[in-house]
């Protein structure tokens, strides 16, 4: 990732809020945060930071420490062209390529009608290997903006993104909103972050602050739009505290000894991490790696060593190695359930409650906890 920032010198604003805006232009930050002038936009940008629920000085430390260095092969983190007239009429599009990312545009812009937004990526589909089509590019070079996860998710992705980014299109990468110090760097990779921040609902924050001032940037001069966009982050945000404090509940209602989660691919890293489980997979963070025998037989000496009573699959990963490790556990006289189907790189269908970054996170965090003995989890294995 290149990050940089463009900056056309007018009439200083009076207020910085961990990013730079100046009068009367387009300021694209170190962070690769794209924001709106300042002709009535500084008022609403900083509603929408407040209403991020987090920490304006802590993400702006975030962007001064991300300048210059490079962390998703070629991706920018933002690029739009110099002084750009904002459109103050007509429909806006909104095109994001993961449902986590579009999840935010679609609750950020509810009632404002004049914003529709787009997902690439939709239910069971996986980003690390996925190749757009035809269809996809269109809608991409179809979009007023351009978000993307990052962090070297979208892998295949990389090369169209770019070209987008180098054309003018408005494109962010949201995952560079994430404080470096809170990524995790998988083992063996140390040029290389987990991607799956959206993990952790504190750090999915992060893209909520991001994605609102996008949309605040996107709909400058449109002032209900504006305030609509304000009103809807900051209880979106209200909202993930408060699946945040859920989650919290139904994993320490799962016995100490017994918190271990088990998955096709390591994607769970964030979330054992927030929420005190150790987290082992079959694959690493990107399912374009192969599982060994050898990955399987670890696993398997783990489920045996620690009596593990459930592993579970995930909606946008092949089953086939979990199911080889619960047969093998059998061999070996340890009995391991399958606990459940997890949705981590894809959500739910859409239009049902796992459809929603909540709903999906609320559903996996209540089968977690069902199939590991968490009492509060028994009775409500999954989404109702």
């Amino acid at each position: 990732m290149v990050a940089y920032a463009t900056v056309t010198m007018a009439t200083k604003c009076d207020r910085v809020l961990g990013w730079l805006a100046v009068a009367g232009v387009a300021v694209i930050a170190a962070c690769g945060v794209v924001l709106a002038g300042c002709d009535g936009a500084p008022a609403q940008n900083a509603a929408a930071a407040k209403a991020s629920g987090t920490s304006e000085a802590a993400r702006g430390g975030a962007n001064a420490a991300r300048a210059g260095h490079g962390h998703s092969a070629g991706a920018h983190s933002a690029h739009g062209a110099h002084g750009a007239a904002v459109k103050t009429t007509g429909p806006l599009k909104i095109v994001a390529t993961t449902a986590q990312i579009g999840d935010i545009a679609r609750n950020l812009t509810q009632g404002v009608s004049e914003v529709t937004v787009a997902v690439l990526l939709g239910e069971g589909v996986d980003p690390h290997t996925y190749k757009l089509t035809r269809s996809d590019a269109a809608q991409l070079h179809s979009g007023d903006l351009v978000l993307f996860s990052g962090l070297h998710l979208e892998g295949k992705m990389g090369e169209v993104i770019s070209e987008l980014a180098r054309s003018g299109k408005r494109v962010v990468e949201v995952g560079a909103a994430i404080p470096e110090a809170q990524l995790l760097v998988p083992e063996g990779a140390a040029d290389q972050h987990d991607p799956h921040f959206w993990m952790d609902p504190e750090l999915f924050t992060f893209a909520t602050g991001v994605v609102s001032r996008e949309v605040l940037a996107l709909t400058a001069g449109r002032d209900a739009a504006g305030a609509k966009v304000t009103e809807n982050a900051r209880a979106y945000n209200a909202a993930l505290r408060e699946l945040d404090e859920e989650i919290r509940g139904l994993m320490e209602a799962i016995p100490q000894t017994q918190r271990v989660l088990i998955t096709s691919h390591d994607a769970f890293g964030y979330f054992g991490r927030r929420y005190g489980l150790a987290v082992h997979a079959v694959q690493g963070i990107s399912t374009e790696s192969e599982a060994g025998l050898a990955d399987v037989s670890r696993l398997i000496t783990l489920i045996t060593a620690g009596k593990v009573p459930a592993v579970f699959v995930e909606s946008s990963v092949s089953d086939r190695t979990i199911k080889s490790v619960i047969e093998q556990s059998a061999k070996r006289g340890q009995i391991v359930k399958l606990g459940g189907e997890l949705f981590s790189d894809a959500m739910g269908k859409p239009g049902t409650i796992e459809g929603t970054y909540i709903g999906m996170m609320r559903h996996n965090a209540r089968t977690i906890s069902a199939a590991l003995g968490g009492k509060n989890g028994a009775s409500e294995g999954g989404s109702k």
